[in-house]
């Protein structure tokens, strides 16, 4: 009889990165046999790519598993699917949560919209819902290699500080990383050099420090798409005002600029709050004797060609995706180990991993891929972090008696 390790929650498991891991997981006979799979989508009858992913199945293995709504848009359906989810841990009708995967993501391309609770629906579905339901969903998680996965992106940042470009890290005490992931010494010329630990958010031994080669200059991408060329742009939390407007869908409209730089800038201050979310949330496991051994990590899967776009212009779903990126993450996919656009298939294995991989330095870690990153400057500043928990709380109304994390307010 197969013994069941726990189980794998993913949200947006009916998007292109999702349901790409939902096949990768039963197709893997270690994966498919041994774990649990509560796939959330946006409407479980809908699912038509969940499903298709649920086929791949070998015939020989069989996959246990649930397909359930979630819609990340309304609080109230958080609440309740988080409520059925530990009420059935709780009864052990499922295992512990494994590895919750928090993958679903929104942009509205353009289409400013706000969730019925009021607030930017890329606000409410990349970060929101994603903070509310981890929160409510700690009672169920393994409290002994429980891990929480968090989709960041290159937009949350102003600064890039990725190994690929320009970062060497030393590690003081020689502790090896795990194979899996690795670090890139490139010579760049006038480099500004910080030596600061913040930067990784924790989970590394306290003997181990890090020195970052940054550049002041923006990441490539964010430097072709113009999201932050103006300076007004850099900053994403300059004060309490600021995080109520990015919240509440005022900040960064369409009508300072143009609908395509409005939204970008939208999408990026909410990946910007969910990269936050990393390291805060494990300083309060850290300190909470019984959550402890909980571990968060997060990891830029790079740019696909997903369903993210779905509300995109025609030339943009037609032309631009399709045409380019599709065809040109498999060309880098030939040269490079994590190109800045990739294949959901090479994202999907990345984020399976790190969820998966038992290794106690992945703790509070960011990844880029398969390689150690660092998040932006902002995004690993402690009152910034703290003062985004704070609203987060103010805006979901969490109490005492919705979370077993000690240090929740």
């Amino acid at each position: 009889m197969t013994v069941c390790k726990g189980t794998i929650l993913i949200t947006g498991a009916n998007g292109g990165l999702g349901h790409e891991a939902v096949g990768q997981i039963v197709t893997s006979p270690e994966l498919a046999g041994h774990y649990h799979g509560l796939y959330a989508v946006r409407e479980a009858r809908n699912a038509s790519a969940l499903r298709s992913a649920l086929s791949r199945a070998r015939a020989t293995e069989s996959h246990s598993h649930s397909v359930e709504s979630l819609d990340l848009s309304r609080l109230a359906s958080v609440r309740s699917f988080a409520a059925s989810v530990n009420a059935r841990v709780a009864a052990r009708e499922l295992p512990p949560i494994r590895a919750l995967i928090l993958n679903a993501g929104y942009t509205d391309m353009g289409n400013e919209r706000l969730t019925e609770d009021g607030f930017d629906l890329s606000f409410a579905s990349n970060y929101l819902s994603h903070w509310l339901l981890t929160l409510l969903l700690l009672q169920s998680i393994d409290r002994e290699c429980g891990r929480i996965v968090v989709m960041g992106s290159i937009t949350h940042e102003y600064v890039h500080s990725s190994p690929f470009f320009a970062e060497m890290i030393y590690h003081l005490d020689q502790a090896e990383c795990p194979s899996v992931y690795h670090h890139h010494t490139l010579p760049f010329p006038q480099i500004d050099v910080h030596l600061d630990s913040r930067f990784y958010l924790g989970g590394f031994s306290t003997l181990t420090c890090h020195l970052y080669l940054i550049y002041s200059v923006n990441h490539p991408m964010n430097k072709a798409t113009g999201y932050y060329d103006d300076e007004e742009w850099q900053t994403f939390f300059k004060d309490d005002v600021t995080i109520d407007a990015i919240a509440g869908g005022t900040w960064a409209p369409n009508a300072t600029s143009t609908p395509y730089l409005g939204s970008g800038r939208r999408y990026g201050a909410s990946k910007m709050c969910a990269v936050m979310m990393i390291g805060e949330l494990q300083r309060r496991l850290d300190a909470d004797p019984t959550l402890s051994r909980i571990s968060i990590v997060g990891i830029d899967p790079g740019t696909m060609f997903t369903g993210l776009i779905r509300e995109g212009s025609l030339f943009t779903r037609l032309f631009i995706f399709p045409l380019i990126i599709w065809p040109l993450s498999h060309f880098l996919a030939l040269f490079y180990r994590n190109p800045v656009i990739r294949t959901p298939a090479r994202s999907a294995g990345d984020v399976l991993r790190a969820a998966l991989e038992v290794d106690p330095k992945l703790k509070g870690a960011y990844l880029d891929g398969t390689e150690l990153s660092a998040v932006a400057r902002e995004a690993a500043d402690a009152e910034k972090r703290k003062n985004v928990w704070e609203h987060s709380v103010k805006y979901t109304q969490l109490t005492s008696q919705d979370t077993v994390l000690r240090s929740w307010a």
